[in-house]
């Protein structure tokens, strides 16, 4: 499934993703495999539901993070936007989605 990072609290490792099926999901860092997420960016994962019946979401991969302004005011890029490890990800997702 497909989402955007509604709100992602670092410091204390946990945040929430609006799916693309207009529901929450909670997400844990340890469900991040070493991705760096944000407000804002967009993300890839799946789906579980655990004891408490609550959605939550693992494996998230980021497929594009936004642009953020940086101190000195000019617009910053995330390198994970140009990384061609997260570019093969968002290509193979794409390609899969399309044959199915």
């Amino acid at each position: 499934m497909y989402g955007k990072v509604t709100k992602y609290f670092s410091d204390k490792g946990y945040g929430f993703i609006r799916g693309e099926d207009g529901n929450t999901y909670f997400i844990h860092k340890s469900n991040l495999y070493g991705e760096h997420i944000e407000c804002g960016y967009y993300v890839h994962f799946k789906v579980f539901i655990n004891d408490r019946s609550d959605y939550n979401a693992k494996s998230v991969i980021v497929i594009e993070a936004t642009e953020r302004k940086v101190s000195n005011g000019k617009k910053h890029t995330s390198d994970i936007t140009n990384s061609s490890r997260n570019s093969s990800i968002y290509l193979t997702l794409c390609l899969k989605t399309t044959i199915i």
